[in-house]
C-alpha cells in the first residue's frame, strides 16, 4: 500500500501513518534448530537485533515468544509466518 500511493503520490498522510506502524510490527519470535524451546530473542524487539539472531544461521522461526507454554488450541500456527499461501515459497535443500 505504501509503494502504491507513492507511486500514485497520494494519501501521504495514511504512508506516513503506515510507515510509523510498520516499524512497530515486532519481528517473530527465533529459537534454536536443535532446541525449539530456547529463544535467541527473548524479548519482541527490533527487526534489526532479529537479523543478528538470524546471522548464526541455526534459527528457526519459533511459534511464539513462549515456545515453552502448554499448547491448548489444534490450530497449525507454525505456517502463520508464510500467509498468504502460495505467496511466499520456500527454497528446497
Amino acid at each position: 500500500m505504501i509503494s502504491a500511493a507513492t507511486l500514485l503520490n497520494t494519501d501521504s498522510s495514511l504512508v506516513s501513518q503506515l510507515q510509523t506502524a510498520e516499524n512497530q510490527i515486532e519481528p517473530y519470535a527465533r529459537v534454536s534448530q536443535s532446541n525449539l524451546s530456547q529463544l535467541l530473542n527473548s524479548q519482541p524487539t527490533t527487526a534489526s537485533a532479529a537479523a543478528s539472531a538470524d546471522a548464526g544461521g541455526s534459527d528457526v522461526l519459533g511459534d511464539s515468544y513462549q515456545p515453552s507454554a502448554t499448547i491448548r488450541n489444534s490450530e497449525n500456527i507454525g505456517l502463520e509466518p508464510v500467509w498468504p499461501y502460495g505467496v511466499i515459497v520456500t527454497a528446497r535443500r
